[in-house]
């Protein structure tokens, strides 16, 4: 007697047992298969990556912030190129989550990291100027509201206060 049913299952067996082995190779007979299955424009950022950037971002506008409200610290020109080198910190760091052209698992940083970007090329334009506008310099921390809202890392870093002074 022949058994309709059995004979679906053993070929439903007997093919996975040909095809499931060739799913942990690195090849297959109709491609790579990658190790990270995500859409081809998404960019994985890896969130050590993300919290390194933010870090370096949160103590560079610390920076800037000491120096602008306390702008005795530094002379005229060692003002200039110290504020200068803050910015090209901060724009390194903001780069590294910069994929251009491609989304990221982050929605909020696909939003708002190109404004960032144009803003601190905007300071970086201003303070290279003679005689030096740090305007636009001292208006960065507030991009970190963009995405942060009213929140800022200030669980383990220092607060950024809408007021230096008080």
């Amino acid at each position: 007697m022949n058994h309709p049913r059995r004979q679906n299952a053993f070929t439903v067996i007997l093919l996975m047992s040909l095809f499931v082995p060739l799913g942990c190779l690195g090849e297959t007979p109709i491609g790579p298969i990658r190790a990270t299955m995500s859409a081809p424009d998404l960019q994985y950022l890896p969130p050590e990556k993300i919290r390194t950037a933010m870090w370096v971002l949160a103590a560079e506008i610390q920076h800037l912030e000491r120096l602008m409200t306390d702008p005795t610290q530094e002379e005229h020109g060692a003002m200039q190129v110290v504020v200068a080198g803050t910015l090209q910190r901060m724009k390194i760091a903001a780069r590294t989550l910069d994929k251009p052209g491609r989304a990221t698992q982050h929605p909020v940083i696909n939003q708002n990291l190109g404004n960032f970007l144009s803003r601190i090329e905007r300071a970086q334009r201003a303070v290279d100027r003679d005689p030096p506008n740090y305007f636009p310099a001292s208006s960065l921390a507030g991009s970190c509201f963009l995405c942060h809202g009213g929140k800022t890392v200030t669980a383990m870093w220092p607060p950024l206060r809408a007021n230096p002074r008080g």
